[in-house]
């Protein structure tokens, strides 16, 4: 089995693009890989359930909660919209490349091509 060990951001990426098939992630950026995974997690579902109860209100309020979903993107700042398509590019590709995610209790990270 072909793995590597990764410290840091710019590590995993290289790893990513030699084509490792087993990717460990230790340390700090393992903690930062964790939380930016779980961020963007919960940020698909709270984003499908703001879109859904837009949608299922719109018959009682005669459509106005369906501006609520164009009203979103206007107070991002463009700082904060560079970090989170950053952030969900990264978590996208390491999504479709590595099918596998395993989040150890010794807060190691695993990235697994299968």
């Amino acid at each position: 089995m072909n793995h590597i060990i990764v410290l840091n951001e710019k590590e995993l990426k290289n790893a990513m693009e030699q084509g490792v098939s087993h990717i460990i992630i230790k340390g700090e950026f393992a903690e930062e890989f964790r939380k930016k995974y779980q961020k963007q997690k919960r940020k698909k579902i709270t984003t499908a359930a703001i879109a859904a109860g837009s949608i299922l209100a719109a018959p009682f309020t005669g459509g106005f909660s369906l501006l609520g979903l164009t009203a979103g993107p206007v107070t991002i700042g463009i700082g904060e919209l560079a970090l989170l398509i950053g952030a969900g590019l990264c978590v996208y590709a390491i999504k479709k490349n590595y099918k596998k995610i395993v989040f150890n209790p010794n807060g190691t990270v695993e990235l697994i091509r299968e």
